[in-house]
């Protein structure tokens, strides 16, 4: 059963409930992020444990934020998020990545993250603009992103997504993304 915060959610698009919420392994992800503590809006990091999702591992990507910056610092990249990426980006950071022409609207999407303080969930295909490697150019995925506060603070500090790759033939070019809120709750 989906609970918090996604019986309902609001998208830029207008669309409704994205189909993809419902399908394996969102509802999972969805079910162990409802049962953490919330202290206001968010899950505080000190209460996520990576190992008590140790299933979903592979799809995981943890950021953390810095004070200063306000970059994110990738912590933790999953098996199966290397492997579409083509590489393990951990330690680097966000910005650093090639993530296609869409790049200014992907960071654009973390920063509101962080702002709105609810989960967000992303449809997307990054098109690399440099030819990687391994060469693959590009790759489709759906995202489930949570913001986590730091410890003892009630800023947020580290971003914690689920990321699933799909067909490409299936998503749009188009970024598509959107807040998720609770049921009677304003946006």
């Amino acid at each position: 059963m989906i609970t918090w915060p996604l019986i309902f959610f609001m998208a830029k698009s207008g669309m409704s409930n994205p189909a993809f919420l419902s399908v394996s392994p969102f509802p999972e992800f969805i079910d162990f992020m409802g049962s953490l503590p919330r202290e206001k809006c968010c899950v505080r990091f000190s209460d996520f444990e990576l190992m008590d999702i140790y299933r979903l591992a592979p799809m995981i990507v943890l950021m953390d934020m810095e004070n200063t910056s306000g970059r994110f610092k990738i912590r933790f990249v999953g098996t199966d998020v290397v492997q579409m990426y083509g590489k393990d980006n951990t330690g680097r950071y966000l910005d650093e990545l090639d993530l296609g022409p869409d790049e200014t609207d992907v960071l654009a999407v973390y920063d509101e993250l962080v702002v709105r303080r609810q989960p967000h969930w992303t449809r997307d295909m990054i098109v690399k603009k440099k030819r990687p490697l391994d060469g693959r150019e590009f790759f489709a995925y759906e995202r489930l992103s949570y913001p986590l506060l730091r410890e003892a603070s009630d800023q947020v500090g580290h971003i914690l997504a689920l990321l699933v790759e799909r067909p490409v033939e299936q998503v749009d070019e188009v970024l598509n993304w959107g807040p998720l809120i609770e049921p009677g709750k304003p946006e």
